[in-house]
């Protein structure tokens, strides 16, 4: 074994850990989004990356977000020690170039992990509200602006202007050809499982 593939062999290794240590703490379905982004052979484009790692991006964000709000301590049982959701961040971060434009959570547990305290979210959060846009009209359609922008908490204008963009189109088209059930999952961790959008998605 070369000492180049010895080192991609130890990355991995270290990728199956974090993987394992998760599923002691998260739930199964969005580790294996998490695992087939990074261990599947075939290969698949950063959208496609940013669908199966956002639900266990946004599950990590919202529990960081509770921890701090809580002032909780990673030693009390059931909680999530920060180094597992710092590992499984750096290695989403890894698999989809350095670039997390496309899962803006992960800006989100950054920010905490760091302590940034005055940093903004403002934009993070635009990015996570056009993301899940998109997952909805993958999976309606037939969506109106005046529904869709009240779903995702924006306004109607706001939708109307997405709609115009010819990368919030791109994105669309590439949503559109992945599974339904990877979609499904992908929204539900977008919107924290919000029952409107639950039950809207359901009907």
């Amino acid at each position: 074994m070369s000492a180049d593939e010895a080192t991609v062999e130890e990355h991995l290794s270290r990728i199956r850990n974090t993987e394992i240590q998760l599923r002691q703490y998260v739930p199964n379905e969005l580790v294996d989004g998490f695992s087939k982004a990074i261990f599947s052979l075939a290969p698949s484009t950063e959208i496609e990356k940013a669908i199966l790692f956002s639900p266990l991006a946004n599950y990590l964000a919202s529990i960081i977000a509770k921890q701090d709000a809580d002032n909780t301590s990673v030693r009390i049982d059931g909680a999530i020690p920060r180094s597992i959701i710092a590992s499984a961040t750096m290695d989403m971060i890894d698999n989809l170039g350095g670039s997390i434009s496309k899962v803006p959570t992960l800006r989100e547990i950054l920010i905490r992990l760091l302590e940034i305290k005055s940093y903004s979210n403002k934009q993070s959060r635009q990015h996570a509200f056009r993301f899940t846009a998109i997952l909805i009209l993958t999976l309606k359609p037939e969506t109106g602006a005046n529904q869709l922008s009240k779903l995702v908490g924006v306004s109607s204008s706001t939708v109307s202007r997405w709609k115009k963009d010819a990368d919030f189109i791109e994105e669309l088209t590439l949503v559109k050809k992945m599974t339904l059930p990877v979609v499904r999952l992908a929204i539900i961790g977008a919107t924290n499982n919000n029952s409107e959008v639950r039950k809207y998605i359901e009907a």
